[in-house]
């Protein structure tokens, strides 16, 4: 780590909650612009974020306005390959906050020549930012809706970065629109596969929403999108729902 005394003292305080969010947005909205050259500057804001103490609107300029406008990561719109090994360095020390993945994306997004590794690189911060240790925020949610919005089509990779994602999250209080998010990509994945020969990702997504031990609502969900989307499914996952009034209008599930 490369804080100086002063920016360790300054965490410190954040972080036992002795500067409120108030203050250190009005403290770092002051700085000269050009502090975002700086490395260990870059690190506190990184550190900072990190806690997750920070809820005000003040914050995304700060912290990802100013990155992506002052660090001088990008130059005639091209990403320094270096911005991504400094964030990715800066997650594993500090860990990652609300705005970790709403950086990568606002840079992929300014600059217009990106480093070869840049899908790579967003997925698995995205990926690092759910552990099972806390609920997706509002925050988290609006910025990982972003990502897989501007796919032009579900990858492999993409489906298991959801389902990742959803079993992290199992059980926890999420932002609220996260059933629906996960549920509708879901069954859009295995739309968009559904005239290839290749069935690999129909072949995941079944298995997982199958094995699944605790069946949640994003998961019913993600399982009534692909009924009503017409897909025959297996006896054993339409167990997983209630499909009572199905029966009672005479749907005949063709299972298989």
């Amino acid at each position: 780590m490369s804080l100086n005394a002063t920016q360790q003292s300054y965490l410190d305080q954040v972080r036992v909650g002795a500067l409120s969010d108030l203050t250190v947005c009005a403290d770092l909205g002051k700085v000269e612009v050009s502090a975002y050259r700086n490395k260990n500057f870059r690190e506190l804001l990184f550190a900072i974020d990190s806690t997750n103490s920070i809820s005000r609107n003040d914050w995304i300029t700060i912290f990802a306005t100013g990155l992506v406008e002052n660090s001088g990561w990008i130059e005639d719109d091209v990403l320094d390959t270096g911005a991504y090994a400094e964030i990715g360095h800066l997650h594993e020390v500090y860990g990652r906050g609300d705005l970790g993945i709403r950086i990568v994306m606002d840079l992929a997004e300014r600059a217009t020549k990106l480093p070869n590794n840049s899908m790579s690189f967003t997925r698995r911060t995205i990926r690092e930012s759910f552990n099972g240790i806390r609920p997706m925020s509002e925050q988290q949610l609006f910025t990982v809706k972003r990502f897989f919005e501007s796919l032009k089509y579900h990858t492999k990779e993409d489906v298991l970065l959801l389902l990742h994602i959803q079993e992290e999250t199992k059980g926890l209080d999420n932002a609220k629109g996260f059933d629906r998010f996960f549920a509708t990509h879901i069954r859009d994945a295995v739309i968009e596969q559904s005239d290839q020969t290749d069935s690999s990702i129909r072949s995941l997504v079944y298995s997982t929403l199958i094995a699944s031990d605790e069946v949640t609502a994003a998961e019913c969900l993600a399982i009534t999108m692909l009924k009503d989307a017409g897909f025959k499914l297996s006896t054993l996952l339409l167990s997983r729902i209630d499909t009572s009034m199905d029966e009672l209008m005479g749907v005949d599930f063709d299972i298989r």
